[in-house]
């Protein structure tokens, strides 16, 4: 007699996607991964840091699924040297002045408020983080109004933002000022909700037009990820997508 065997067929799960994200996304995009697992099963693993760093990863062989980077000029680097897949826009930021609980910036002159030797100022390191280079473009602004300007902000910038703590964690926007590490943050402008919700007192405001430097935030595919990834990418230029990152105070 035969004998019969029943196999019991497990359905194959689509491998995790990984992300590389610029860390001034991490709330929002926090929220996009999870909107998106909800609606289609695909898990995203997401590590969040600077964007310059995680290029210099990316070019040395740590190749993820996905790159969300807060300039376009790594992703479309990236894409020239056949790694990525088409760059797009998804988000805009701008940069804005962060104050901690007693501190106080003339919104009519702010130029002369970062100027002031007694107040302490917290900035992301250029190259590696692009709000350190929006930054750095913004103290240049600076200097055509003002002279010398920019050798003073540059040189009393603190490039602290991102950098490890005694515990080895990333100091974040919130954390300068919390720990009373500065002053004045120059951050994105993303920030200012979380600011109201995290630290009463502390205020933010934005940069005079002939100071402002607006950013745009690109997205992009590894050549070789698989195309749940490209589902992704679409999801976050969608009307969800958009709904939630406008939530999160990106501009389109």
């Amino acid at each position: 007699m035969g004998i019969m065997i029943s196999l019991a067929v497990t359905p194959v799960l689509a491998a995790d996607l990984t992300l590389y994200s610029a860390g001034s996304l991490r709330a929002a995009m926090t929220a996009l991964i999870a909107e998106f697992t909800q609606e289609t099963g695909i898990r995203i693993n997401p590590s969040f840091g600077a964007s310059g760093t995680w290029r210099t990863k990316i070019e040395g062989g740590d190749v993820p699924d996905i790159f969300a980077s807060a300039n376009l000029e790594h992703p479309q680097t990236l894409q020239k040297q056949g790694i990525l897949n088409e760059t797009v826009v998804f988000a805009t930021n701008r940069l804005c002045i962060l104050t901690a609980p007693g501190t106080q910036i003339d919104p009519h002159a702010v130029l002369q408020g970062l100027l002031d030797p007694g107040i302490r100022m917290a900035v992301a390191t250029p190259v590696a983080d692009p709000a350190g280079d929006y930054t750095w473009a913004m103290f240049r602004k600076a200097d055509a109004l003002q002279p010398g300007a920019f050798d003073v902000l540059s040189k009393k910038g603190m490039q602290i933002l991102g950098q490890p703590d005694k515990d080895g964690n990333p100091l974040g926007v919130l954390g300068a000022l919390q720990k009373g590490k500065a002053d004045v943050v120059v951050a994105y402008c993303s920030y200012g909700k979380l600011l109201d919700e995290k630290l009463p007192g502390a205020t933010w405001q934005s940069l005079p037009a002939a100071l402002d430097v607006p950013s745009q935030y690109g997205i992009g595919t590894a050549v070789n990820a698989p195309p749940q990834a490209a589902r992704f990418v679409e999801f976050v230029q969608g009307k969800t997508g958009r709904s939630i990152l406008d939530r999160y105070g990106f501009g389109q």
